[in-house]
């Protein structure tokens, strides 16, 4: 990722300008090929205040967020007039509230929920966030979170020293590298950004054996 003292330094100092005031679109449009014949449990990595996170929980999905930044989950539950008492949860601090728990913590040491793996994951900062050594960790631990999940996964792609990442460049080949059987259902260029923003549904891989 950006460094985790970065981050958290970024939301010390409010450089938060990647969030979204609404729901992410793409979510909304492809909600019938990604949360079909739901309810699901939902993972959502490096989830910031996104409000993709009370939409999801308010559809009768089981959300589990991941941030690093408590000042991101206080803003979160401010804005979404959320009262939630935060409590200690092995090593993460959680925030529980009807069907969303909101984990503060490193998400490497996220575990699999005691109902089994995550069914469903929304994937909309985190792969573009991660460097590339991080991302392996991430791409290798979300094998065994939600092996077999549905994946909708948000990305951008832009030339090679065109920009300083996060967001990382992440190009088709890297998606289907990961995710073998994934399908591209959007794609749009904002050519003032410099970049190609694609959506794909894909599966989440099993773990390797040992």
């Amino acid at each position: 990722m950006v460094a985790p003292e970065r981050w958290l330094k970024s939301w010390q100092e409010g450089r938060i300008g990647f969030h979204r005031d609404e729901v992410h679109p793409d979510l909304i449009r492809h909600e019938a090929e990604f949360l079909g014949g739901g309810p699901h449990r939902v993972l959502v990595p490096l989830a910031g205040k996104t409000v993709d996170l009370a939409w999801l929980a308010s559809r009768g999905h089981q959300v589990t967020a991941v941030e690093l930044s408590p000042l991101a989950a206080q803003a979160f539950h401010r804005e979404q007039g959320i009262d939630a008492v935060p409590q200690a949860a092995g090593d993460h601090e959680l925030w529980r509230s009807q069907n969303l728990d909101y984990l503060v913590g490193d998400c490497f040491h996220l575990q699999r929920p005691a109902a089994g793996p995550f069914t469903r994951v929304w994937d909309r900062a985190a792969m573009v966030a991660l460097d590339p050594e991080r991302r392996a960790r991430y791409l290798a631990h979300l094998r065994y979170l939600a092996p077999g999940a549905q994946i909708l996964l948000n990305v951008l792609t832009y030339p090679e020293g065109a920009r300083e990442g996060p967001p990382h460049s992440i190009p088709p080949s890297e998606v289907l590298a990961a995710y073998p059987d994934a399908t591209l259902l959007h794609a749009a260029e904002d050519a003032g950004a410099g970049w190609v923003e694609r959506t794909w549904l894909a599966t989440v891989p099993a773990a390797s054996p040992g």
